[in-house]
C-alpha cells in the first residue's frame, strides 16, 4: 500500500506538466479526457515499480495501451512504456527468487544463508519473549552471526561475556535474552499486519503469520478488489482465515479498487451500483467469518471527495448494523488540499466526526523510487503526520503505518531504482558488508555500494533502532495502536522492535 504524498514532489510534477512533460497530470487541464488518462497510465505505472507485481504491471500496460498514438501524448506513452519495462525485467529476474521463498511450508525451505537460526525450542510462556540462542557450525563469525539476527556483535559479546572474536563450534550463543511483555500493550494496542496474497500458491505472509502470530493480534487481507459490476474477486486466503480463528488473531476483510478511480467514480455515482458493493461486502465478510471491514481505495479523483464521504458513512452504517467494526486506510498527509492527486479525496475532518471505529494511516513512502533518496518513513515526518491526523481525529482511533521494506536507488543514473524487502536487504548488507550509516534527523538507517558494474547505489531501510524509536511515537499520541506493510517482507528482528516501541513513553 505506497503512497505518494510530498508537497513538493506534486508541486514539480504540476510545472512539469505545464511544460508539456510526460509525468502524470495533477491538476485538470484544457483537455480534462486527455490529463486525466496521461495521470491514471502515470499513477499506475508508479504503483508497479512500488509493489513490482505482476498484477501492479498487467494494470499499468492495460493503462499505457489505452493512451493510444495521438502527437501530444506519444513521448509520455514512451516513457512510461520504458520505465514499465524495467520493472517486467525485475520480476522476471526474481520470479525463481520468490518461488523459493513462498515454498509451502510443510516443504523443508531452502535457505542460502548458512547460519542456522535456532537450536532449542522452548516452552513459550504467555506474555512472554523467548530467548534465542545460536549454536555455532564450521564457517560462523560473530560477524555473519550478527547480520542473521540483525544485532550487532558488541551485543553478542555482552550477552555471553566474551572477551574476543573468538568462538568454537558447537558453542551455543544467547542471542536474545527473554523479556517480558508490556502488559498494557498486550492488551489495549492494536497490532496489525497486512497479509497478501498475489496468486494462488503464494504464501509469503502466511509464513509470517505462523511464525510471528504471537508478536500481533489483527490481520488484514489485502487480496481482494471490487468490480465494475459490484462483484468481489480475488484469492480468498482460507489458510489465514483458519489460523487466525484458531490462535485469537482479528481478522478484517480489505476491500480494494484496483487502483482505478474510474471504478470508485462509477460506484460512487450510480446509487444502486453502491448498494450492491456495500451489501457484497458484508455477505462477503460473513461468509468467510471475518470480523471486520478495512476500506482501502487508493488513486481517486480528488473531485469525488464528498461522494467518498457519502460510501464511507453509508460503509460504516451497514456493517455496523451487522456488528462488525470499519477500518478505513488513509494517506499520509500534512495538510488538507483537496484538489491534490492521492491525498486530496481524504477528509480528515470528516473521517474524525464520522462513525468509523478506525483509521489506519498510511504513514510510509515519504520517498521512494519514484524520485531522489531518502528515508522511507522519517521520524520527523511522520510526526508531523500525526500531528496533523490527531488535530482532526481522535488518537485513540488512529493506527501507524511502518514499512516492512526499504528503497535501493541507483545513483550513477537515472533508472535502476528498486524496492526491496527488508529480509532482501539483510541479503545485500551480507554480501557487500557496507558501512551502515545513521541520518540522526530522521532515526533512520542507510548505506553505500557499489555494484560488480561500477554503478553507484544508496540504500534506505529500517532496522531494530529505527522501528523502536518510530513506533514509540504510537505511546506519544496516544493512539489506538500500530500496523505494517506487509507481512513476509520482516526480517526476525522486525516484531521484537515493534515491542520495544511500544514500551517506551
Amino acid at each position: 500500500m505506497m503512497k505518494f504524498t510530498k508537497a513538493i514532489a506534486l508541486f514539480l510534477t504540476l510545472i512539469l506538466v505545464l511544460s508539456s512533460s510526460p509525468l502524470s497530470m495533477i491538476v485538470e487541464a484544457k483537455n480534462p479526457n486527455q490529463s486525466s488518462s496521461i495521470e491514471g497510465a502515470t499513477l499506475a505505472v508508479e504503483k508497479a515499480e512500488v509493489h513490482r507485481t505482476w498484477e501492479a504491471v498487467n494494470l499499468a500496460q492495460k493503462e499505457i495501451d489505452s493512451l493510444g498514438n495521438a502527437k501530444p501524448i506519444r513521448a509520455s506513452k514512451e516513457d512510461l512504456q520504458t520505465r514499465l519495462n524495467v520493472v517486467k525485467t525485475g520480476l522476471i529476474n526474481k520470479d525463481a527468487e520468490q518461488i523459493e521463498e513462498d515454498t509451502p511450508p510443510e516443504e523443508e525451505p531452502v535457505s542460502e544463508d548458512p547460519i542456522e537460526e535456532v537450536v532449542e525450542e522452548p516452552v513459550k510462556e504467555e506474555g512472554f519473549l523467548q530467548p534465542v540462542y545460536h549454536e555455532v557450525k564450521s564457517g560462523d563469525t560473530l560477524w555473519l552471526i550478527s547480520l542473521a539476527y540483525g544485532v550487532s556483535v558488541d551485543e553478542i559479546k555482552k550477552l555471553n561475556n566474551l572477551t574476543s572474536d573468538m568462538i568454537f563450534v558447537g558453542q551455543v550463543l544467547l542471542i536474545s535474552a527473554g523479556s517480558e511483555l508490556a502488559e498494557e500493550n498486550e492488551v489495549d494496542k492494536l497490532i496489525l499486519g497486512f497479509y497478501t496474497k498475489y496468486w494462488s500458491n503464494d504464501l509469503g505472509s502466511y509464513h509470517s503469520l505462523t511464525t510471528q502470530h504471537q508478536s500481533l493480534n489483527t490481520i488484514a487481507t489485502a487480496s481482494l478488489d471490487v468490480n465494475y459490476d459490484g462483484s468481489i474477486t480475488g484469492f480468498i486466503p482460507l489458510e489465514a482465515l483458519d489460523f487466525s480463528n484458531e490462535h485469537g488473531v482479528f481478522t478484517y476483510a480489505t476491500f480494494q479498487n484496483h487502483f482505478d478511480a474510474n471504478l470508485t467514480r462509477a460506484i460512487f455515482t450510480n446509487v444502486s451500483l453502491q448498494e450492491t458493493v456495500i451489501s457484497n461486502m458484508v455477505s462477503f465478510v460473513k461468509q468467510y467469518g471475518y470480523k471486520g471491514a478495512n476500506l482501502n481505495f487508493e488513486n481517486m479523483y480528488a473531485s469525488d471527495r464528498l461522494y467518498f464521504n457519502k460510501f464511507v458513512e453509508k460503509m460504516t452504517d451497514a456493517f455496523h448494523q451487522e456488528g462488525y467494526p470499519v477500518m478505513v486506510s488513509v494517506p499520509a498527509k500534512t495538510c488538507d488540499c483537496p484538489t491534490w492527486a492521492w491525498s486530496g479525496t481524504f477528509d480528515f475532518e470528516f473521517l474524525g466526526n464520522s462513525n468509523v471505529d478506525y483509521i489506519q494511516v498510511m504513514s510510509y513512502d515519504q520517498h521512494g523510487s519514484w524520485g531522489n533518496p531518502g528515508s522511507v518513513a522519517g521520524y520527523n515526518w511522520m510526526n508531523n503526520v500525526l500531528k496533523y491526523a490527531t488535530s482532526h481525529i481522535n488518537s485513540n482511533k488512529i493506527l501507524l503505518g511502518l514499512p516492512a521494506y526499504g528503497y535501493d536507488w541507483n545513483t550513477s543514473k537515472t533508472t535502476g531504482n528498486r524496492a526491496l524487502t527488508l529480509k532482501q536487504i539483510d541479503q545485500l548488507i551480507a554480501t557487500h558488508n557496507p558501512e551502515i550509516k545513521w541520518n540522526e534527523l530522521e532515526q533512520t538507517p542507510y548505506f553505500n555500494y557499489v555494484e560488480a558494474n561500477g554503478d553507484h547505489r544508496i540504500v534506505y531501510f529500517e532496522n531494530f533502532d529505527s522501528l523502536s524509536v518510530k513506533t514509540s511515537l504510537v505511546n506519544k499520541h496516544n493512539l489506538a495502536g500500530v500496523s505494517m506493510w506487509r507481512m513476509g517482507q520482516e526480517n526476525d528482528l522486525f516484531w521484537l522492535a515493534v515491542q520495544e516501541g511500544l514500551t517506551k513513553k
